[in-house]
């Protein structure tokens, strides 16, 4: 009995300095946590397996500092599983809990623990492999991974539980353990993707903007803090969901340079390098209408025929319309397209425009200037062909001829057809060799269903929609909060302050002048925010406040 009050006493002289102190015994140490990739499988029976790895380059104790940290799988706005905590401790730290572990019964009010780590003599962590395994449930289908970390001091006091998104799809890696249910209605429009559980904190009563995009927004700590004013910031920002695209229409283009004898329009795929023009079309084709999942569907062809200017403009419009119904016939005997796919045909004769590009382009080309006068200034009808052959002693002329006027003798062609909305697994294959056929919305999917919030891919995601959909609101204010995540506050600001008006947007141009410095201006925007209703503005009011009252001293 004196040997566990002697050990009571020592406990509560090394925890005295911090209980003095009260509430100003902030850590003095650093914390940056991230995460790698989680893996998710089932091991078959009816278990999901969780594997990650904390990478701890970031994280550094103090002596008497403790970090706790939680891997939660979640469901917004519903269920929840806590998973076997991780302790790391400083050095004093470490023997305060060792002797209040010995004192205390073994399993009496504690919570499952992963593992209890000590902090190395510098306060520095390794890395820490964390595995876990739980009986997989249905409404896991709809949750994400998340980890919940506490960085506190002696005494309890320091920063309160942070919670970052690892992965937002919990059913995403186990094996499918949990499949979409199809639809009562066959023929009803559901989606795809069940956005349900890929963007945490997301705000009741979405409504639409102008341009079709859904009002959403997502929240959550990326992969690594913003350093704002010497301070590591978790930024919580907001995205736009983009409208869905139920039917997407894409197109394959290209060009054919078919030779054929002078003035005929039969093909010969064995003259010059026809088979390889004639090649091109098919693999175009065979692009267009290959798919894994069976359901493209070529829907239309349109063909485009020109001819180069020498001889008469009319038997040259008249040879450039034999030759594109010549292509066309040539296609219709040799591929066998979906009944309702509509192929046009048309000739366009001589392509002065193009050869007007590619004179202005080409410096080699003798008088040039007056060249490009003629071909704009001058009818085609009133001697434009005439003037141009006469110019510098004809040289000009047959430099054209030799060197473009093979270029102008083609056919264009543009082969359009729909795909289907996609899987999230299949998505992702699109995403690495064929980005171009997924939507926005899609894209959007992926991005928060796949990978950690501000992670590299996360982020390669959104400036790969920003690429495909350049017009599109949705792409620049979501890159704009990427760029946020990332630090970028210069390339932020191009895309974001366009949006000053748009409520949506207070929250993230809060976040832009707090890391510009512009404390009262972010202030403002960020209250604004707040009173939209918008509650990721709440957590970055916090952090500003810390920032303001340390810039103020």
């Amino acid at each position: 009995m004196i040997i566990r009050k002697l050990l009571v006493w020592a406990m509560l002289t090394a925890l005295l300095p911090c209980l003095v102190h009260g509430q100003e015994a902030a850590p003095k140490g650093s914390l940056n946590i991230t995460t790698g990739q989680p893996e998710l499988r089932s091991d078959g029976k009816g278990n999901m397996v969780i594997e990650f790895n904390i990478n701890s380059g970031g994280i550094r104790l103090s002596a008497d500092e403790q970090l706790v940290m939680v891997p939660v799988i979640k469901e917004p706005g519903g269920k929840s599983l806590l998973l076997p905590q991780v302790i790391v401790n400083g050095r004093r730290r470490s023997k305060v809990e060792k002797r209040m572990e010995r004192i205390s019964r073994r399993g009496e009010n504690k919570e499952a623990i992963y593992k209890v780590i000590r902090a190395g003599r510098n306060g520095e962590v390794d890395i820490i492999r964390y595995r876990a395994s739980v009986a997989y449930q249905p409404w896991m289908g709809k949750a994400g991974l998340y980890l919940q970390s506490e960085f506190c001091g002696c005494g309890g006091n320091g920063q309160e539980f942070a919670e970052r998104l690892i992965t937002a799809s919990v059913k995403a890696g186990t094996n499918r353990m949990a499949e979409v249910q199809k639809p009562e209605n066959e023929n009803e429009n559901r989606p795809v993707f069940d956005m349900s559980g890929a963007v945490a904190n997301r705000i009741d009563g979405s409504s639409t903007d102008g341009s079709g995009n859904t009002v959403a927004t997502a929240s959550g700590t990326p992969a690594e803090a913003v350093l704002v004013g010497g301070r590591c910031v978790m930024p919580y920002v907001t995205f736009y969901e983009p409208a869905r695209e139920f039917v997407k229409r894409r197109s394959e283009e290209g060009s054919a340079y078919i030779t054929y004898l002078p003035g005929s329009s039969e093909i010969r795929p064995t003259l010059a390098e026809n088979h390889e023009e004639l090649e091109k079309i098919a693999k175009s084709l065979h692009l267009a209408g290959r798919d894994s999942q069976g359901d493209l569907a070529i829907t239309g062809i349109a063909i485009t025929s020109y001819s180069s200017p020498e001889g008469p403009w009319k038997t040259n419009l008249e040879l450039s319309e034999k030759r594109a119904l010549a292509l066309k016939n040539y296609i219709l005997e040799r591929f066998s397209l979906p009944e309702g796919c509509r192929v046009t045909a048309r000739g366009k004769g001589e392509d002065w425009e193009k050869l007007l590009r590619l004179v202005q382009e080409d410096p080699h080309v003798e008088a040039r200037t007056e060249a490009v006068r003629i071909i704009r200034e001058t009818d085609v009808f009133k001697g434009r062909e005439k003037q141009l052959m006469d110019l510098a002693g004809g040289r000009t002329y047959r430099y054209l001829m030799q060197r473009y006027f093979p270029e102008l003798r083609r056919s264009d062609y543009r082969i359009e057809y729909t795909v289907p909305e996609f899987d999230l697994d299949y998505g992702r294959e699109m995403l690495e060799h064929r980005p171009g056929m997924l939507s926005h919305y899609e894209l959007y999917t992926i991005a928060f269903t796949g990978y950690p919030l501000g992670s590299p891919m996360f982020n390669k995601v959104f400036r790969t929609a920003r690429s495909l959909f350049p017009t599109d609101r949705a792409s620049q204010f979501n890159l704009g909060a990427v760029c946020l995540l990332e630090g970028k506050a210069a390339e932020a600001a191009q895309l974001l302050e366009k949006f000053k008006n748009d409520p949506l947007a207070w929250n993230n141009l809060g976040v832009l002048y707090m890391m510009q410095g512009r404390y009262e201006e972010s202030h403002a925007y960020l209250n604004r925010a707040i009173g939209s209703g918008n509650r990721e503005a709440v957590e970055n009011l916090k952090s500003l406040q810390v920032l303001w009252k340390k810039a103020r001293r």
